[in-house]
């Protein structure tokens, strides 16, 4: 488990994340069906237990819900980086995804340690980089 999940990227990350988001989202999130709620464009936590309740109050009984603890700390960055590719061919796109995997993380007593696996966390490439981790339709 990493000492510190929470990465806080400069101002000029988030400007390469945030055009990284704007590449990645749209490949990722044709790959969705419409009952996924996780780290969408325009769906909310609220969206989800809305459909909740309209299921339960018609013919279903039964919610299940899972997590998984630190399972974004744990994502192998070389299997992550296998499923982009699977979907992005460009270099130049995939070497970003890379670099932001490997950028490391601020401990809390301010050293910077080497991140080998896991995704970023609280950055603007944080949904893309866990979209390429789900399983498609």
């Amino acid at each position: 488990m990493r000492p510190y999940a929470m990465t806080m990227p400069t101002v000029a990350d988030r400007v390469v994340q945030a055009s990284l988001k704007l590449v990645l989202e749209p490949i990722f999130e044709a790959d969705f069906a419409p009952c996924s709620y996780g780290f969408r464009p325009n769906r909310r936590a609220h969206d989800a237990m809305a459909e909740t309740r309209f299921l339960a109050s018609k013919t279903y009984e039964w919610v299940l819900e899972g997590d998984i603890t630190a399972c974004f700390d744990e994502i192998s960055h070389s299997a992550l980086m296998d499923r982009v590719r699977a979907r992005i061919g460009d270099k130049r796109v995939l070497a970003l995804v890379k670099a932001f995997l490997k950028a490391g993380i601020l401990t809390e007593v301010g050293t910077s340690k080497e991140t080998v696996t896991g995704t970023p966390q609280g950055g603007i490439a944080t949904p893309p980089t866990q979209w390429a981790t789900s399983p498609s339709k």
